[in-house]
């Protein structure tokens, strides 16, 4: 089992329940057009807080730089790390982002 940063430095409390929140970036950065995060539902508003000025994730760190905006789209409640990790592994934001499929309905043609 590979340890990441989070279990190293709070334990492996994958089982812990907490919020799943999609974020969908104003434009393209990297060929990344979503993030996907985990935080302890009480921690919320602190950890996108942080996103904000650029001191959470090093992604996003990078979108307020480069100047590109984003917003939180989607939140799951009482959702796990190990949640997380599914749906990350399944490379599905774009499919899951309300943004996104709300431009693919405009963009296919009427039946």
């Amino acid at each position: 089992m590979t340890w990441g940063k989070r279990q190293l430095l709070l334990g492996d409390d994958s089982t812990l329940e907490g919020t799943i929140y999609l974020i969908h970036f104003d434009k393209s950065y990297s060929g990344r057009s979503h993030y996907l995060g985990w935080v302890e539902t009480r921690y919320l508003a602190r950890r996108l807080a942080k996103h904000l000025d650029g001191t959470g994730s090093e992604i996003l760190a990078s979108l307020k730089k480069a100047g590109i905006g984003w917003k939180v789209v989607q939140t799951w409640d009482n959702k796990t790390q190990i949640d997380e990790r599914r749906m990350k592994a399944c490379n599905n934001t774009k499919r899951i982002c309300p943004i996104c499929q709300q431009a693919e309905q405009r963009l296919s043609p009427a039946e």
